[in-house]
Parts: C-alpha cells; sequence; structure tokens
C-alpha cells in the first residue's frame, strides 16, 4: 500500500513538473524573433552588413517590450523604416514588427556572430528575453596607416622624412608588393621595409611592412599633388594612394620695443633692441636702409639689435627675422626728431 502510494505521489509531482516545463516552453515561445533576410555572409572589413528580423506575438494577450539591445556597439537596430523604436511599445496579439540590424565591421575579423536581445512581459506580468543571431565572415582590411602624410612645420626646400606601416588583414601569408610608384621623382624617393613580425587581428594574422618617405618640400605654401602609391601583385587587391601635405613653420619673432624715437645728427650715442624667436631662428635685419649701420648681438635667449643713431636721417620702419625661412616678421619703427 505504502509503495502504492509513494507511486502515485511521484507521477502526479512529474505530471506538475513537466506541465510547468510545457507551459514556460509555450510561453516562452509565445514571443518570436527570426532572421528574415541578410544582404552579405562575406564581406570586406569597413563594409556594412544588413539583416531583417521579424518580432511577432503568438500568445492570446499583449507583450509589453521594454528593451531591444544588440550584443556589439557596432550594432543599429531600427525599425524597417529606418527609424529608432520608441520605448516601451505594446506588441499586440498576432502582431508582426520588423527590425533591420545594421553591423559596422571595424576592427573585426573572421566568422563573427550579432545577436538581438528583445525583453518584455506580457499581460501577467511575466517577464522574459528572447535572441536571434546572424553570423558573417568578415575579411581583414589591406591598408595604410596613415592614410596621408602630414609634413608640419616644415620649410621651403627643406628635405623631410616620415614612414608609412602597411597592414594586410587579408591573407595569412601577407599581399606581396609589386611596386611603389611616386608623384615626382625630384621631390619624393619612397623605400619599404619588409617586415617578418605579425600582428594579431581578430582571428586573423596581420602581414606588416615600412614604407619610408623623403620629402624635399615645395617652395609654394599650396598644398601639390603629391603622393605614393603602393601596388600590389595580385590585381584583386586595390593600390593604396598614400597624399603627401605639408604646411610651412612660422616662428613669432618678438621685439621690445616697438618704436624708438631718435635725434637726427645725434653722433654720441647708440640704441639697442631686444629680440627673441619662438624657434631659435638666426635673426637679421630683412628691410632697411643702406645707410643704416647696425650689429646683432646673439646671446642664448634673445638677440640684441644695436645701431648708430647717427645713420637715421629720416623715420623709417624695419623688418626684423630670418631671412632663409618664411617666419611671421617683426616690425620695429624708428621715429628720427628734429634735433
Amino acid at each position: 500500500m505504502r509503495i502504492r502510494l509513494m507511486w502515485i505521489f511521484a507521477c502526479c509531482v512529474f505530471g506538475a513538473v513537466a506541465g510547468y516545463v510545457l507551459q514556460s516552453r509555450h510561453s516562452k515561445s509565445d514571443l518570436n524573433i527570426q532572421l528574415i533576410s541578410q544582404s552579405k555572409e562575406r564581406v570586406r572589413e569597413g563594409e556594412t552588413v544588413t539583416a531583417a528580423f521579424e518580432l511577432s506575438n503568438a500568445s492570446d494577450g499583449h507583450f509589453e517590450i521594454y528593451s531591444i539591445s544588440g550584443s556589439c556597439g557596432c550594432m543599429k537596430i531600427t525599425d524597417s523604416q529606418g527609424k529608432p523604436f520608441t520605448l516601451p511599445f505594446t506588441l499586440a496579439k498576432s502582431e508582426v514588427r520588423s527590425l533591420l540590424l545594421e553591423v559596422a565591421t571595424i576592427n573585426a575579423t573572421g566568422q563573427r556572430s550579432y545577436s538581438i536581445y528583445v525583453s518584455g512581459a506580457n499581460n501577467s506580468g511575466d517577464e522574459l528575453m528572447e535572441h536571434e543571431q546572424t553570423s558573417v565572415f568578415i575579411e581583414g582590411m589591406w591598408r595604410a596607416e596613415p592614410s596621408e602624410i602630414w609634413f608640419r612645420q616644415a620649410y621651403p626646400g627643406e628635405a623631410v622624412e616620415g614612414k608609412i606601416e602597411l597592414f594586410d588583414g587579408i591573407t595569412p601569408s601577407g599581399i606581396e608588393i609589386d611596386s611603389v610608384k611616386v608623384s615626382n621623382t625630384d621631390r619624393v624617393t619612397a623605400r619599404i621595409e619588409r617586415s617578418a613580425d605579425t600582428m594579431e587581428l581578430g582571428k586573423g594574422l596581420t602581414k606588416r611592412a615600412v614604407i619610408h618617405v623623403k620629402y624635399l618640400v615645395p617652395n609654394s605654401s599650396e598644398q601639390t599633388d603629391d603622393y605614393i602609391e603602393v601596388i600590389p601583385v595580385n590585381p584583386e587587391y586595390e593600390p593604396l594612394k598614400i597624399p603627401l601635405l605639408h604646411s610651412y613653420a612660422k616662428a613669432i619673432v618678438s621685439i621690445s620695443p616697438t618704436k624708438v624715437f631718435v635725434r637726427k645728427g645725434d653722433r654720441s650715442s647708440t640704441r639697442t633692441v631686444a629680440c627673441s624667436v619662438a624657434q631659435g631662428e638666426q635673426l637679421e635685419i630683412i628691410d632697411a636702409p643702406e645707410e643704416l649701420k647696425w650689429t646683432m648681438v646673439r646671446e642664448s635667449e634673445y638677440s640684441y639689435i644695436q645701431f648708430d643713431v647717427a645713420s637715421i636721417t629720416q623715420s623709417q620702419t624695419i623688418k626684423i627675422g630670418d631671412p632663409s625661412k618664411p617666419l611671421e616678421l617683426a616690425t620695429l619703427e624708428i621715429v628720427a626728431e628734429q634735433p
């Protein structure tokens, strides 16, 4: 008798548990999210992948949806019109809503999965979460860093140097380079340094090489069309074109005082003006009358211009700077007064 009662009790417990599990499964499946279509299954790094999902309610009641999120910050989830969802919202009985997913495949290679999570509650207040995922294979990029070279604070005719790093995230063995072309052989030279180093990038290996660039800065402050171009052997990969840009240096010259007063014909004195420059260039008087007699006394932080008052016959303006470089010139005004 005791065994029979225990058997009946066990069957009741099993039936209750099974019923609860079946009810839970049924309740959970009432809210469905399903992948409908995907733009591409294989892309190059940097391309955007889009996928369409459907969110549906198969229950007898409604669901209050209060969260729709992605597994990665690179994901953007909107409605079918590309507009963000206003949360929370009610998903009525038998209602179907479209979700549009955009994935920016940046800094990722290999097989990747991206999931959408939908959280909400049914009309009984029971909370639940559903998710669905899509996957894509991302090929690494063939790229140059930096994508352009700036030679800043350069002077006309100055020979400057820079470097570019090439990265291949496409092939395990590395892209074979056919040649490196330059826009102007008189101004640009380039030398490639192959490296045995590899860098971990996602799930693939990235081969690395360095291009050393020497550039003769043009005499014009306007930008030229100078560049270097890296051409792979395999025509499937596009050449990399890296512009070469420059900006002129302008040191700020300061003088004190900026205006001096002298008496014409005074043969007994000299006047001194202190000069300084931000980048330590060699200062000279650039524009002054030939009869003006002056000397430059150079020290560690300042230079001093001394001029003979007797050589000044009239008021004049003098420009001070470095004649070999395009500095922003300082102006000294000399006012000649009657004796």
